[in-house]
């Protein structure tokens, strides 16, 4: 080819061949080229896999680039994938046969590059012949124009990532774009240590480099000792080389002395004992007296783009969490019973509100074939998820108990058995459990460590029998079954410590039972749903602009006259 490389915004670019690590670059000196197996090709590829036209490379007038397929045997590839054709990002790597072509600055060809592994590189104990300068880091940075545009450059391919495990790897793929350079972002153990970690590579990628030769040299790549050493104790800037740029600030040596290169090592994230950072082998001659600079810039970049990636994830995983914890909200809010006439002379309600997006209240209403109602109040310890699936396993233990054992003592022991062997160790489910016969009146329950319900007979409220049994799952004695005659007028409520361990936002004060018997006692003929209604006003008036701290069940009832 001949001819002056095309201009473009005083951006020379050029048309960088890779086969099998041997490198040429072809200046683009027309917008549309033809790539091909042999001449009249405008570029060249003489192997076998390619055609003769095999495809069209073209850029329009706003310097996009595209490449087309000119109905080859073999295609064209990008990513892995075959194309017809493809408008080129910054940076994109076509594949030819055994060529991959990048479209670069002229003074920056660009190559290929892969992901690596985390583990840790070759630390070397530099050669005593050669010297190392750390170069003073200024307030204000100085940076050419060139750099600029490439600075730019690379913030906009670290933009369009949208993965923050792939941040690294780019951020080392556009900063060793030669055959001769080396990028790789390490973890380094910060602070003074004796004996410290060897740093990990995080990403690793030499310029001119496939894949598969990236994974096979990152382990064996030779970094500085000392200038790890240096960057690990005070996590700074530093920029170093064999060659003197400015006055030795600290004297280092470097790896290779057989011929003259630097090393620019510049943080990107750093926390209490730890840092991240960007470590860059290049030719000396590279490391003008902006490189610094233009470094430091890079790891900013970089940082900002990690702040936002992680950013961004979080948000997702908070969205499906939150999408996931509505669907387990409205499952159990399917779970509470709402068909509540089971008995011409019985007015039941209910009230479930879970602290949390679900909690760990049990409340259930239902009718057994021989016509008793079961009445269940729970409180599964905790609040939350965890709460809320054991109390769905002690809604269905319970359900199922009580299908095959009519005593509701019989049934409790065999779901505390089942609960103590599938429960988390401490998770324990105070209960109340009463099967009422509409007609009579009569009540059979037991109270499994739960708190008191409250009953009005007669014209007086007190507490329904004497607490003497433990919760479910805690082991102990069998449980035993007490007997309550509930008489027409007569009332009952039963709540969950939420209610009761209310607290007052002016004092150390919790709602109480006290508080509780004075609401009931204050309604003595109200129907059922007007008394949950009270007491749940009851609590909000007590808790004042305080959030609800545990999850409330009310449940009452009352035997029609």
């Amino acid at each position: 080819m001949s001819g002056q490389p095309e201009q473009f915004e005083d951006v020379t670019f050029e048309l960088l061949v890779n086969e099998a690590g041997r490198l040429r670059r072809e200046p683009l000196v027309k917008p549309a080229l033809v790539i091909g197996r042999a001449a009249p090709a405008d570029v060249v590829l003489g192997n076998p896999l390619v055609s003769r036209k095999h495809a069209k490379l073209s850029r329009d007038g706003l310097g996009v680039w595209t490449i087309e397929d000119l109905a080859s045997h073999n295609g064209v590839w990008i990513d892995g994938q075959r194309v017809s054709k493809r408008t080129l990002a910054p940076g994109d790597h076509v594949t030819i046969g055994p060529f991959i072509l990048s479209i670069v600055p002229a003074e920056d060809a660009q190559t290929d590059s892969d992901s690596v592994a985390s583990f840790a590189p070759s630390l070397a104990e530099d050669s005593a012949q050669s010297e190392l300068f750390v170069t003073r880091v200024d307030a204000d940075e100085n940076i050419s124009s060139r750099r600029l545009r490439e600075l730019n450059f690379i913030t906009d391919r670290l933009a369009e990532i949208t993965a923050s495990g792939d941040l690294y790897r780019e951020a080392c793929r556009r900063t060793a774009r030669q055959p001769d350079e080396t990028s790789l972002i390490l973890h380094l153990q910060t602070g003074e240590h004796e004996d410290r970690k060897p740093p990990e590579i995080l990403a690793f990628h030499r310029g001119g480099a496939s894949p598969t030769d990236d994974k096979a040299q990152a382990g064996g790549f030779r970094i500085s000792r000392r200038v790890i050493e240096a960057v690990a104790r005070n996590p700074q800037p530093v920029q170093a080389s064999n060659l003197r740029f400015s006055g030795s600030h600290l004297q280092l040596t470097l790896t290779d002395d057989e011929k003259p290169r630097a090393v620019l090592c510049v943080p990107i994230t750093v926390d209490d004992d730890s840092a991240d950072v960007l470590y860059l082998d290049v030719p000396a001659e590279q490391a003008g007296t902006d490189a610094l600079d233009f470094a430091r810039a890079i790891g900013r970049q970089v940082n900002f783009a990690r702040k936002s990636l992680l950013l961004a994830e979080e948000t997702a995983r908070r969205r499906i969490i939150d999408h996931q914890l509505e669907m387990a909200r409205e499952i159990q809010s399917n779970m509470v019973p709402t068909k509540l006439d089971l008995s011409a002379s019985v007015d039941l309600a209910l009230l479930c509100e879970p602290a949390m997006w679900v909690g760990g209240d049990h409340c259930d209403v239902w009718s057994l074939a021989d016509g008793r109602i079961a009445l269940v109040v729970g409180d599964v310890s905790g609040k939350g998820l965890p709460a809320a699936m054991v109390m769905t396993n002690l809604q269905a233990a319970l359900r199922t108990a009580l299908d095959f054992c009519p005593d509701p003592a019989q049934a409790l022991t065999h779901v505390s058995r089942h609960l103590e062997k599938h429960m988390p160790l401490g998770i324990f489910v105070t209960l109340f459990l009463g099967l009422l016969h509409p007609e009579s009146g009569r009540l059979n329950y037991v109270n499994a460590g739960h708190v008191m319900p409250l009953l009005a007979s007669g014209g007086k409220v007190g507490e329904l029998g004497v607490p003497r049994h433990m919760p479910l799952g805690l082991g102990g004695p069998e449980y035993a079954s007490d007997t309550a005659d509930i008489t027409p007028g007569d009332a009952m409520i039963i709540v969950t410590d939420g209610v009761t361990e209310a607290k007052s936002p002016n004092t150390d004060d919790e709602f109480g039972m006290q508080r509780l018997q004075s609401v009931f006692e204050a309604a003595p003929s109200a129907a059922s749903g007007d008394l949950v209604g009270a007491v749940a006003q009851a609590i909000q008036n007590f808790r004042g602009p305080l959030k609800q701290h545990d999850d409330v069940t009310i449940l009452a009832l009352r035997i029609r006259q």
